[in-house]
């Protein structure tokens, strides 16, 4: 649902994914970009082990975005979701389109509530992503800054509910991706 962009005003324009897209055609004035979304909100990458030839691979990406960090329940530490991403990610890296991946998360994880070492899953994602050499947008270190520094209100970017931002929550969203990107 984060990929996909629930509550963004306009999904295809405001969630991170729409930004990104943006992002990339302005960047690369010259190159001719299809996007494909294939996030399907609430499932975890154990769906996504079904889903990526079909959804993914067969379009023949030049690059992936990959985020399960929170459906893969980002406090747990069981190994089977492990197992899955990981598998995921080998499949794509061993296509040769690189791979960035993603960690994204929920109000909660912010505030004074801001405990990055026990998202278990974004540490073990991590991990991975150290062993594979695969770049990282991490969102927690960015939003954690705007909300302690007075920047952005917690209030402000989830405005609907806890899980889902809004275009400004995206956008700082975005900005964590187009940083793993750059």
């Amino acid at each position: 649902s984060l990929t996909y962009g629930a509550n963004a005003s306009d999904p295809l324009k405001t969630s991170y994914r729409g930004l990104m897209s943006k992002y990339l055609t302005e960047k690369y004035p010259k190159a001719r970009f299809t996007f494909h979304d294939a996030a399907i909100g609430g499932t975890g990458s154990d769906l996504g082990l079904f889903r990526l030839e079909r959804d993914v691979m067969s379009k023949k990406p030049d690059i992936v975005f990959l985020d399960f960090t929170v459906n893969d329940g980002y406090d747990q530490k069981d190994v089977e979701a492990l197992i899955n991403y990981e598998t995921l990610m080998r499949r794509i890296i061993s296509s040769g389109a690189p791979l960035e991946q993603l960690y994204f998360a929920f109000k909660w994880q912010f505030g004074k509530d801001y405990k990055p070492d026990e998202v278990y899953r974004r540490t073990d994602h991590m991990k991975l992503s150290a062993a594979y050499h695969t770049a990282q947008g991490d969102l927690y270190p960015l939003m954690q800054e705007m909300i302690t520094s007075g920047k952005k209100k917690i209030e402000d970017l989830w405005p609907f509910d806890g899980a889902h931002p809004d275009d400004v929550g995206y956008g700082i969203f975005f900005e964590a991706a187009k940083t793993g990107y750059e």
